[in-house]
C-alpha cells in the first residue's frame, strides 16, 4: 500500500482475507418407507393361495450432515411422512441387498457409517 500523503510504501497483511474455512458438501440419502402392509391381495381363490400385489414404497430424501445419527434421520422420514400410528421406536433403519436384509442400525450409530 502505497501512502498518499508522504509516498511510503508498506505491505499490509490481513490475516481475515486469508482464513481457511471448510466448504461442506450437501449430501442427500434416500430411504425408502416400507408400511406395515407392504402387499395388497388381489385375488382369493380356494384352490390356490392368494394373489398379492405390491404396494408402492415412498422414498423420503434427507439431507445428511456429518453429525447426524440415525435417530434424526427417523425424525426427518416422520416428520415428512406423518404415518399414522407410527412412532420413532416403531421405525427400523435398515441396509437390504437383493431383497434380503443385512444390516439394521440403532439411533445412537453415525449416518457415516452407513453403506
Amino acid at each position: 500500500m502505497t501512502c498518499l500523503t508522504c509516498g511510503r510504501v508498506k505491505n499490509g497483511y490481513d490475516p481475515y482475507l486469508s482464513v481457511c474455512l471448510p466448504i461442506t458438501k450437501e449430501e442427500k440419502l434416500e430411504f425408502n418407507y416400507v408400511a406395515e402392509h407392504s402387499h395388497t391381495k388381489v385375488q382369493e381363490n380356494d384352490e390356490e393361495e392368494p394373489d398379492y400385489e405390491l404396494n408402492a414404497m415412498t422414498v423420503v430424501d434427507v439431507t445428511m450432515t456429518k453429525s447426524m445419527k440415525i435417530g434424526h434421520v427417523k425424525d426427518a422420514v416422520l416428520a415428512s411422512l406423518t404415518p399414522k400410528g407410527v412412532t420413532k421406536d416403531s421405525l427400523v433403519v435398515c441396509n437390504q441387498k437383493y431383497g434380503k436384509i443385512t444390516d439394521m442400525f440403532a439411533d445412537s450409530t453415525s449416518c457415516n457409517d452407513i453403506d
